[in-house]
Formats: structure tokens, sequence, C-alpha cells
């Protein structure tokens, strides 16, 4: 669930769910100008999915305990004035680098390279701070935010996380209205892009 202010949309607020099941998903509430919801176009599902693995850096991180050969260590390099260990992650459009502080063990950023139409290959960087242990077993970012080429895209404070929630039978079942459709193309294409709420 996300209650945003879009401030390219002139401040305007937006309330809104995202379901996702494997690569077929659904929106409801408002999350456009247009005020539409309904089934997502595949590719939306793909960036979806994609900003989704940016934003929680768990996600890779689970993914690197299931297959620690993708991740290579680099040189250590200097971020905001401290020392910071480099972890390459293998990934299918660009390779990602996870900036690790080296006293805090905490990840401070991640960088990659994103597709724009208008500018080709640019940089994209996220940015994880205000670490936060939770239930004395996960630690969260409370604060985290998207750069495109060193432009601001999404800006997210989390006031509150929980750890192994339970999820009823159909939670995650799609409301009534238009069925979502798959597209495997689709969603590979949008694997270069992150989605811009």
């Amino acid at each position: 669930d996300y209650s945003r202010t879009v401030s390219h949309w002139g401040g305007l607020a937006v309330n809104y769910s995202e379901i996702v099941v494997g690569n077929l998903g659904v929106t409801s509430g408002v999350d456009t100008i247009s005020g539409a919801s309904g089934a997502m176009e595949p590719a939306r599902v793909g960036s979806t999915k994609k900003t989704l693995r940016l934003l929680y850096p768990h996600i890779i991180a689970q993914e690197l305990i299931q297959n620690p050969e993708n991740a290579t260590e680099l040189d250590s390099a200097s971020y905001e004035g401290k020392p910071h260990d480099v972890l390459q992650v293998a990934s299918p459009v660009a390779a990602i680098r996870l900036w690790i502080d080296a006293e805090t063990g905490s990840l401070s950023r991640l960088v990659t390279t994103e597709n724009s139409h208008l500018r080709r290959d640019v940089p994209l960087e996220v940015v994880y701070g205000d670490w936060t242990l939770k239930n004395n077993k996960v630690v969260f970012p409370r604060a985290v935010s998207i750069s495109l080429g060193g432009e601001l895209v999404t800006a997210e404070t989390r006031t509150a996380a929980t750890v192994n929630p339970t999820f009823g039978a159909s939670d995650f079942d799609f409301p009534v209205g238009p069925v979502p459709t798959e597209d495997a193309d689709d969603q590979l294409l949008s694997l270069i892009h992150i989605s811009e709420p």
C-alpha cells in the first residue's frame, strides 16, 4: 500500500495498492493523475518488481545467499568520506554495485546503469540511510532514495516495518475487474526501466 505525494504533478496525493503475483499484477485506488486503476500492463509489472528490488535490498541479499557465485568483491572505495567495501552483483541487464560501510556493515548505496529513452545509458543510484533493527533480527533502512542521472526520482521515509507478517489466504487475490495478461517480451524489456510513480 502506498501514500505518496507526486511533486511533478503539482503535489498530487495518491493512495493506492499494488498486488503482484508472479508475472501478473493489478492496482487499486488512485495511482495516476487520471485516477485509473485495474490490470497492470506487463511492462509495469516488470518495472515494479525491479523497483521493489532496488528499494528493498533484502531481496538482493537473499538472492546472493542462494547464489553467492553472482557476487564479486571489488577494491574498497570512499563514499561520503567513509571507507566502503564494494560488491559487484551480476544482473541480466547491468551489474549492480553495493557500497557497504566498512565500519558498520550497513549498505550505504547501490549503483547500476539504467536505460533512458532520451539519454541512453545513465547511472542509477539508490541511497539507503537510518538503518533500524527490527525484532532484534532484521535491519531496515528508514530512508531510501532513487536518483537517475543525478536527478531524484523517488524518496521514501518508512515509519514502520513488520517482520514475518501473517497473510490471509485471500490477501493476494486480484480484485474483480480487468484481468491482467502476461507478455514475456514486454516484461523483459521492462527490466531496463524502473517505474517512476
